[in-house]
């Protein structure tokens, strides 16, 4: 039997995969792959990990229970432990591979590298598909050119909401065929620089970085609670789990996918029950559509100029408040309660991050380029294009007709921690 490999790269999960479905379409023997880049170990221009401790732990667990999920369909997880192209044409190649399967990306490396990797594969005869697989809405189904995505985000969230399909997600899977290869060792956080990752007892949740636990999060915040029926309600408040969906880690390590969600809330709305705040979670997954267009419309957009740690931090000065922003030392007990939760768990609200943000910006007046790429190292949930997205937007150099984006930290605090409870909780 031809034999065909896919690339599980940013689709963690055997549920709803369209690049696994369209291997398994195929009808060839199929031979599973996480495409580890070595790369991922190394800093970035402003010397900061590309990979913090806690997206490393993630991704570990995530893979773990990947594999678990595979065998338990008669298949496997392999690794492939990567640092050039070859790497992967000399493996398929040895290996009698017919045909690559392999997600689509929005990141600008990724699709360099994607674009290479089909030249040369094609130079061996092998076929490399890349699907789209990334969004709730299908980019095909766009009711305007990627090119020409609006650049506010509520012109296009009223033309898709009108004029778009969301398809269902796919069947669950019951088997897979899968030849006999040579097992490979699971990827460890030793090999991301990491002896161990502790996460301190405060955390509002735990992230457990397996299709499994998006899964039972899902199940728990809209059928077991029901906390979705009061979420819009809720979502800005600073502690403890349930006050959102808290499914950030698992949608953007595509552990679980947003068609899964929005099948869920849809159902929920049926079952349980409509509202604005169940509206208000597809209106956020959209956001996740929306940043991952602008993305992939101008993958380059964020990424000019590209800094150095010498450019953005040009003085003594400069440099001391940029380390008191991230270790939570500036005397600002609003801000310094959000930088701490960070650093010790690798996440913080929404709310949190908007307020991190202004400050670093508008009152440190330091370069809005060092806190995104100190989210991209922290973030259990880092998302390249929300990510950059949202601080360039916070920064001023984003389209968008509203003009105040500067917080008031003692109103933000009076407004959603009256009574100082967050700020005890992360700063004594």
């Amino acid at each position: 039997m031809e034999k065909v490999w896919v690339f599980f790269t940013e689709n963690l999960r055997v549920r709803d995969n369209t690049v696994l479905d369209a291997a398994i379409k195929s009808g060839w023997a199929i031979i599973p792959f996480y495409l580890f880049d070595i790369s991922l170990k190394t800093s970035t221009e402003l010397r900061m990990r590309k990979v913090g401790p806690y997206r490393a732990k993630f991704l570990c667990e995530s893979l773990v229970n990947l594999r678990k999920n595979l065998e338990s369909l008669w298949s496997h997880l392999s690794i492939l432990r990567w640092n050039s192209i070859d790497t992967i044409v000399d493996f398929a190649t040895k290996n009698y591979i017919k045909k690559v399967y392999i997600q689509e990306s929005v990141w600008v490396y990724e699709r360099e590298m994607m674009e290479s990797l089909r030249e040369k594969l094609e130079e061996k005869n092998i076929k490399l598909y890349i699907i789209w697989d990334s969004t709730l809405v299908h980019k095909d189904d766009l009711p305007f050119a990627v090119s020409e995505l609006p650049k506010v985000y509520t012109h296009f969230r009223k033309a898709v909401e009108k004029q778009s399909e969301i398809v269902d997600p796919l069947s669950e899977i019951t088997e897979i065929k899968s030849p006999e290869i040579e097992p490979t060792d699971m990827l460890t956080i030793q090999d991301l620089w990491y002896d161990k990752v502790e996460i301190d007892a405060r955390r509002a949740i735990e992230f457990i970085g397996w299709e499994d636990a998006g899964l039972e999060r899902i199940k728990n915040y809209l059928w077991d609670t029901e906390n979705l029926s009061s979420y819009k309600e809720t979502r800005n408040w600073l502690i403890w789990a349930d006050y959102s969906s808290k499914l950030s880690a698992w949608l953007n390590l595509w552990c679980i996918s947003s068609r899964y969600v929005y099948s869920e809330v849809k159902r929920y709305e049926k079952q349980i029950k409509k509202n604005s705040s169940t509206y208000w979670l597809i209106f956020e997954i959209l956001w996740r559509d929306f940043f991952q267009f602008v993305f992939l419309q101008d993958p380059m957009k964020f990424f000019h100029n590209y800094p150095t740690l010498d450019d953005v931090l040009k003085s003594e000065t400069d440099k001391r408040k940029f380390e008191k922003w991230k270790s939570g030392n500036l005397k600002v007990p609003f801000v310094d309660a959000n930088m701490k939760e960070l650093k010790f768990t690798g996440f913080m609200s929404n709310r949190g991050r908007q307020n991190v943000a202004s400050y670093l910006v508008n009152d440190l007046k330091l370069d809005w380029r060092l806190g995104a790429m100190y989210f991209e190292s922290m973030l259990v949930d880092y998302d390249v294009a929300a990510n950059w997205w949202n601080w360039a937007y916070q920064a001023w150099v984003w389209n968008d007709p509203r003009d105040n984006r500067y917080f008031l930290i003692e109103k933000q605090q009076k407004m959603y921690d009256p009574d100082g409870e967050y700020r005890k909780l992360w700063n004594t």
